[in-house]
């Protein structure tokens, strides 16, 4: 019975740690505007991690939003020689945690107009009509 509940548990530690690796795949494509075999394939290629890889896209996002000719291989080259993603991010006027919350803040939701309404009375005088 014992080994039965360590081959259990063992079994849902892979499937969550799959699972939650997937999501974070996803959630990485999403925010960055890159497919996820992309991401794949760079991870292969530049030997970075997943965090790595979001941060050296986030950044590179940020750089041309504001005209900078830095690429994503700019970066990471920058990153492989030594420096920190949030160095990397100051020197070229950037906060890398200001670009990670904008990644991830969710979008404004076009608003409804607003409909007049009328107060409601709140006496019984009020309620009465004239007359």
């Amino acid at each position: 019975m014992k080994g039965l509940t360590v081959i259990i548990a063992v079994f849902i530690l892979v499937f969550g740690t799959v699972a939650s690796r997937g999501a974070n795949l996803e959630r990485i494509s999403a925010q960055t505007g890159i497919p996820v075999a992309t991401l794949q394939a760079e991870r292969t290629s530049t030997g970075l991690g997943w965090g790595g890889l979001e941060n050296a896209h986030l950044l590179a996002n940020a750089l041309a939003a504001n005209g900078s000719n830095l690429t994503f291989n700019d970066l990471v080259a920058m990153h492989q020689a030594g420096e920190g993603w949030g160095k990397i991010a100051h020197d070229n006027g950037l906060n890398l945690g200001r670009a990670r919350f904008m990644a991830r803040a969710p979008r404004p939701m076009a608003r409804a107009p607003r409909r007049f309404t009328a107060k409601a009375p709140r006496t019984l005088a009020e309620a009465t009509l004239p007359g």
